[in-house]
């Protein structure tokens, strides 16, 4: 929907009448600590220049709606947030670990304009809407979209998913919400041949108890890693997925193809891990023995133990290899 060299926009803006200064989050999911203090420099230098005061600090989030029961997807569990995902807001620092992302970015912002030498009131920033009024002073523009979507498959990273689900859902012209962005994925999904039956999204990172996938569908989707004929666009799906025994959720550390019998798989098995307290899943491609890719999905609901069945798992990806 979006194109892998997507970028979004983070900036700042100021209201003359109110001496306001905002920073506008644009959903940049790899918004790092470096890029704010930029973002201050660049804000400061322009301030300065302009001779504008600073009386207070906003930040603004409203590109996505405010996280609240209502708006949260049904089956995600209070014990969610904030280790497993942060509450979904346009503006984050990307593996921020907190309730609210858009005040901690805010704050380390003010951080950073002080240093940079702007003068603001004691007061924490709050939030607001930048009004129409409000001119821009600076900006920074996030990396390409594919860039996050690499670094999302590779760490399953579930915010970046529920930001880009969102993202979606606005390219879409649906509204940036859990069921506007399902509603696209489905469109878009139907329009690549992804068998649906079955299938229930509540999200965009899986972790819905609600959620149901099935392994057509999921065998059906790590296929378009290596379709050629989709390659233009979806070609960042492949340099995503985890390596066995490599990087990712499948590095040897993490004990994935590290012992036998599935260490002759190594390297030769590119796939998305997928893990609850109550199911474990592997879902990607391959090459066997005849040189052709083989897409594959394994789930296994209800497993003794979470351990032995990634094993399991990994010995039946072995499999597609002809390894073993």
């Amino acid at each position: 929907a979006l194109g892998p060299d997507r970028t979004e926009r983070t900036r700042t803006r100021y209201e003359p009448s109110t001496r306001t200064l905002y920073l506008v989050g644009g959903g940049d999911q790899r918004l790092a600590a470096a890029d704010l203090k930029a973002l201050a420099a660049a804000t400061a230098k322009v301030l300065a220049m302009r001779q504008l005061p600073v009386a207070a600090l906003r930040v603004d989030d409203s590109l996505f709606p405010a996280p609240s029961a209502a708006t949260a997807s049904p089956g995600w569990l209070p014990g969610y947030y904030p280790g497993e995902l942060a509450p979904v807001r346009a503006l984050a620092l990307c593996g921020a670990r907190v309730n609210d992302t858009a005040l901690a970015a805010g704050q380390l912002f003010a951080t950073q304009l002080a240093a940079a030498g702007v003068r603001l009131p004691r007061t924490p920033p709050g939030r607001a809407v930048a009004p129409a009024t409000a001119v821009d002073l600076a900006s920074h523009t996030s990396g390409p979209l594919w860039e996050a979507v690499e670094y999302m498959l590779k760490v399953s990273d579930n915010n970046i998913a529920e930001g880009l689900l969102r993202l979606t859902a606005l390219a879409r012209h649906r509204p940036p919400s859990w069921q506007g962005g399902t509603a696209a994925v489905r469109d878009i999904l139907t329009g690549y041949g992804i068998p649906l039956h079955g299938v229930a999204l509540f999200d965009g990172s899986g972790l819905s108890r609600r959620d149901r996938m099935t392994a057509a569908a999921l065998s059906a989707l790590a296929a378009l890693a290596v379709d050629p004929r989709d390659h233009k666009q979806l070609w960042p799906l492949f340099p995503g997925l985890p390596v066995a025994g490599r990087d990712g959720t499948l590095a040897a550390r993490l004990h994935r193809f590290s012992t036998r019998p599935s260490t002759c798989a190594a390297g030769r098995v590119h796939a998305k891990t997928g893990t609850l307290h109550d199911v474990v899943a592997l879902a990607g491609v391959t090459r066997g023995r005849d040189g052709r890719w083989k897409a594959f999905a394994f789930v296994e609901n209800g497993p003794a133990g979470l351990g032995r069945a990634r094993q399991g798992v990994d010995r039946l990806a072995a499999t597609v290899t002809g390894c073993w």
